[in-house]
């Protein structure tokens, strides 16, 4: 059995930002984020962890502090579609084709919202498992395993310093400060409001329309600007961002007996860090970031992964281990076959089959309930 382990530090040269589910408002007069309340402006946060410290309450500390992180099945999936790019270059080089169910596996782990709901057989799980993409990435209609383990990524900072989520050979990497986010406004702009732009001519009816829109889009109070005063088009925003500068430390692990997956995965992983984009709003030019370092170690001790000041990053093929890795993974990919996907990834039974079913489990359930309720009832 192979067990690797990647880790490195990247530094975010252009703000960052995963969204965080809920909502949440910002007061900009005191900086501080608002929940169930009218004032401020609507903030769509970041991602965050609460982290546990050693802090003492009787010095001002707080016990807690909440940290931006890089979710693990965001990484994950950036993976993924970076190894899936490879496999269908190989499949199309052939002439061959997919059908959309394997497709979807190989983009995204899943045929559809609906798993087969039984386990693999044995036969299954193997050829699986021998398959160069599915033994690394795993998923499927069976939800195949994968010896792939990705870490959630951590800013370097004292607080994950401190509480040791940091290897120590990053912690030289750290940044003084545990607030690593800020907060930015943006205004939309209704072009119709206020001067009439001279190309709002191409407009038909343009007197008629304006009017009416000017007369529509009038806030309930003249004097509140926000958002939820005024319609139409024009409104005010704002997103938490990590701040430029910030070091994440990422730490991976593939445990298999097969080289080829290491190959794929260390090829997927260099696509990704020179694909420079992290997060959403990469439109807005957001994350960006340089790697500061990243390592190899197959249990005989670190070794540089990439090329020293390679652009774009390179895999150091100087290193006969990676070069061994690589040259198993392109053998691997020149040898895979379309069918032998398809076969791995088709579900055995009609997804439209699996939710009429659950449907009618969730009926009787149902049904099943009143009757004990009427039961109930009737005999109190």
């Amino acid at each position: 059995m192979l067990m690797v382990r990647i880790q490195g530090v990247i530094r975010f040269t252009s703000p960052f930002h995963i969204s965080a589910p809920g909502e949440a408002r910002y007061d900009f007069n005191s900086n501080n984020f608002v929940y169930g309340a009218k004032q401020g402006t609507t903030c769509t946060t970041v991602r965050k962890d609460r982290i546990a410290t050693r802090a003492r309450l009787e010095e001002g500390q707080k016990p807690v502090t909440e940290i931006p992180n890089i979710p693990p099945d965001t990484l994950r999936g950036i993976l993924r579609r970076k190894a899936a790019y490879r496999v269908i270059d190989a499949v199309l080089a052939k002439g061959q084709e997919v059908d959309l169910d394997t497709y979807h596996v190989l983009m995204c782990g899943a045929a559809n919202g609906y798993p087969e709901g039984k386990s693999a057989s044995v036969s299954e799980i193997k050829t699986a498992a021998a398959n160069v993409y599915m033994g690394l990435f795993g998923g499927g209609p069976s939800i195949m395993p994968s010896c792939l383990r990705v870490d959630t990524a951590y800013p370097i900072c004292p607080v994950t310093c401190e509480m040791e989520l940091i290897p120590e050979l990053f912690r030289s990497s750290r940044v003084d400060d545990n607030r690593l986010t800020q907060v930015q406004m943006f205004r939309r702009v209704d072009d119709l409001r206020g001067n009439i732009p001279a190309n709002a001519k191409v407009i038909k009816d343009l007197d008629r329309v304006l009017d009416e829109w000017i007369v529509m889009t009038a806030p309930d109070d003249p004097d509140d600007e926000t958002t939820a005063a005024i319609r139409g088009v024009q409104g005010w925003s704002s997103r938490e961002t990590v701040i430029p500068g910030t070091p994440f430390a990422m730490s991976y692990e593939v445990e298999t007996y097969d080289e080829a997956q290491i190959g794929l995965f260390l090829m997927a992983l260099v696509d990704m860090l020179n694909a420079q984009k992290l997060g959403g709003k990469g439109s807005l030019g957001h994350g960006r970031f340089v790697v500061e370092d990243m390592l190899i170690n197959d249990g005989n001790g670190n070794a540089k992964l990439l090329c020293e000041g390679a652009t774009p990053y390179a895999l150091n093929l100087e290193n006969k281990m990676v070069a061994s890795y690589v040259a198993s993974a392109q053998e691997a990919l020149a040898a895979i076959e379309a069918d032998e996907l398809v076969k791995i990834c088709k579900p055995t039974t009609d997804p439209s089959e699996r939710a009429a079913k659950k449907k009618l489990e969730k009926r009787e359930k149902v049904e099943r309930a009143a009757a004990r309720g009427r039961q109930t009832a009737a005999g109190s």
